[in-house]
C-alpha cells in the first residue's frame, strides 16, 4: 500500500519507531484524539504548528511527514534512545528530546552515557 497522505506518513513513521499513538501525542503535546483524526485522514490538512510538534516528537523533519522528502533510517543509537524513552519519567521528557535532537553530531559514547544516566535516574 502506498503511503500518500500526511496522516498515513505520521502513522508509518510512528509505527516504524515503535511508538503507540497515545505516547506520541503525549510527547508531542497534542491531543490524542486530534492525532487519531489526523492519522485516520479526518483532518487532511493539519495546522503547521501541529505538524511541527509531531515531527519534533518523532525526531524527523516536518518535510518528511508532508511527503516532501524521504525518511532516513534510524541509527543504532537512535533505536536505543527510543527504547530508553519508555523508562524516562514524564518530567524529564523535554530534556531527553532536547538532547535527542542533537544526537546526529554528538559523540556516540557521550550520548550513550547520557541516555543511560537518564534511565538510571528514572529507576
Amino acid at each position: 500500500m502506498e503511503v500518500t497522505g500526511i496522516g498515513q506518513r505520521i502513522k508509518a513513521e510512528r509505527t516504524r519507531q515503535g511508538l503507540d499513538r497515545t505516547r506520541l501525542a503525549e510527547v508531542a503535546g497534542v491531543d490524542a484524539n486530534q492525532l487519531w483524526k489526523i492519522e485516520d485522514g479526518r483532518v487532511p490538512n493539519p495546522r503547521a504548528a501541529t505538524v511541527a510538534k509531531i515531527a519534533a516528537a518523532l525526531g524527523c523533519p516536518a518535510a518528511v511527514l508532508m511527503g516532501e522528502e524521504a525518511p532516513t533510517p534510524l541509527t543504532p543509537l537512535q533505536k536505543r534512545a527510543l527504547g530508553l524513552l519508555e523508562n524516562i519519567p514524564q518530567r524529564r521528557i523535554g530534556e531527553w528530546f532536547a538532547f535527542a535532537g542533537r544526537l546526529m553530531g554528538e559523540d556516540m559514547e557521550a550520548a550513550e552515557d547520557f541516555l543511560m544516566g537518564m534511565t538510571r535516574a528514572a529507576s
